[in-house]
């Protein structure tokens, strides 16, 4: 036998037993997986679940009401920090049905400054981004000590309660605890209804100039609350159409003091009002022009015949008026894809585009103004084309429908019968009654029968004085 053949011998030998030894080791695995695919199989759900067929949508369904609820319970503690998923300017605005089975819906959350609203309040915008929606916030306690109001414009508070909030100390507190609840809540904050008027009419030159320290000091505020809420679109409430047509004079006034608040969405019109959505636009469309700032209308009120009336039928019954219904429902419009284009400084000249940056610190007035005078130069290009398309960000209900101005029933109170009423500020019903309403007259009652279910978010100014 040849050397060579002897010595091949052991190596087949070694061979056979590596491709035995690998065999049996394959054998082992297949068993196992085998037996590791039949224990998951007999834990895996049937077809059939509470005699209920099963799907992959169903199951994503159960998995998201399941993270959902989670999340709502969660919120109940405002200690907890939550990252919600909603994107504001895409996902729906909030609205709410009153009790179920009703059709009267609800839409803006009211922060009043007093503690057991509050938190009614908060818990709600938290619960709405749970689900992946944008809640609207409006925030009105600032405190009445050190305001002017003009005798021509003292019977806009007439029905208004006296804010809880008593000191700029104590609204500074308000506003921290606020921001620590609501800074991850992607919101539509509206700040202060009618302030903004009544610190800008222009009918009375010494309130204009006794509420000049006022003024800075709720300018201060904003810019904080605009730093503070990073996830949200603040806005800053200018009044109604009526108002600004009034003071056309003073616009660019108006529109300065809008352009002092660095990161400001932009600003709320028709709020609390009747005037139809083309008069409205008109309107905000003169503020636009001149600051770039974004704007949404309040249509909680002006689709019913009382909005086709003129000026002065408005304005002589402005409280409880009848035939008032509720205008478009609450959502998105077009600029809300659009970011807020600010004006560059007045320092320097530059063709470069910018947007808006959230500060805490104010412009200067004469920043403001020359930043301001920049872009009123394009102005007559602007105010010639309609801006919806452009900066109108949303339709929003800051005053929720059927809720009482004051005239009929108590100022906040829900009344279902306030919607398309026929009682005229005429007779016995005058625009200015008593506050007390248990002995106003009977013609005064727009329903038949008092309801005793009303939504415990419905009163936004439930205990208001507490």
């Amino acid at each position: 036998m040849d050397s060579k053949q002897l010595k091949s011998e052991p190596m087949e030998t070694m061979t056979k037993k590596q491709f035995l030894l690998i065999l049996v080791g394959f054998g082992f695995i297949l068993v196992i997986s085998l037996l590791v695919v039949f224990s998951i199989s007999s834990k895996a759900p049937s077809d059939e679940s509470d005699g209920k067929a099963t799907s992959y949508d169903t199951l994503y369904e159960t998995d998201k009401v399941d993270d959902v609820a989670k999340c709502l319970e969660k919120a109940k503690n405002f200690r907890i920090k939550i990252q919600f998923n909603a994107t504001i300017g895409r996902d729906l605005i909030a609205v709410k049905k009153r009790k179920t089975g009703d059709d009267l819906m609800y839409n803006s959350l009211w922060l009043n400054g007093n503690k057991s609203t509050d938190i009614k309040t908060l818990y709600q915008a938290r619960s709405y981004a749970c689900e992946k929606k944008i809640p609207v916030i409006v925030i009105r306690a600032r405190p009445d000590q050190g305001l002017a109001v003009s005798e021509r414009l003292k019977f806009w508070n007439y029905y208004k309660p006296t804010s809880a909030i008593k000191s700029w100390a104590l609204y500074d507190l308000k506003l921290q605890y606020y921001m620590k609840i609501l800074q991850e809540v992607p919101s539509i904050v509206v700040v202060e209804p009618d302030l903004f008027m009544l610190l800008n009419d222009g009918s009375d030159d010494s309130v204009m100039v006794k509420n000049q320290r006022y003024q800075e000091m709720f300018l201060e505020r904003v810019s904080k609350l605009i730093e503070g809420l990073p996830k949200s679109w603040v806005y800053l409430d200018v009044g109604n159409p009526i108002f600004l047509r009034e003071h056309m004079n003073e616009l660019n006034e108006l529109a300065a003091t809008l352009t002092r608040l660095q990161g400001l969405r932009g600003f709320v019109i028709n709020t609390q009002h009747f005037m139809k959505d083309e008069i409205s636009e008109f309107w905000a469309r003169k503020l636009f022009c001149r600051t770039g700032l974004h704007y949404i209308i309040d249509t909680s009120r002006n689709g019913g015949t009382f909005s086709d009336r003129n000026q002065n039928q408005i304005m002589s019954c402005p409280f409880d008026p009848p035939y008032i219904k509720p205008g478009a429902s609450p959502g998105w419009a077009w600029g809300s894809r659009n970011k807020v284009v600010a004006v560059g400084s007045i320092y320097y000249s530059t063709t470069t585009t910018h947007y808006q940056v959230r500060s805490q610190f104010l412009l200067s007035r004469t920043e403001a103004t020359g930043r301001m005078r920049k872009k009123a130069a394009s102005m007559k290009e602007c105010i010639d084309k309609p801006s919806r398309n452009d900066a109108q960000d949303a339709n929003v209900w800051v005053k929720n429908p059927g809720e009482s101005d004051g005239r009929l029933y108590n100022y906040g109170e829900f009344q279902p019968c306030l919607i398309d009423h026929a009682v005229t500020c005429t007779g016995s019903c005058q625009m200015i009654a008593p506050k007390d309403k248990k002995s106003k007259p009977k013609e005064c009652d727009c329903k038949k029968k008092k309801s005793s279910d009303i939504d415990e978010y419905s009163n936004a100014y439930d205990n208001y004085d507490n």
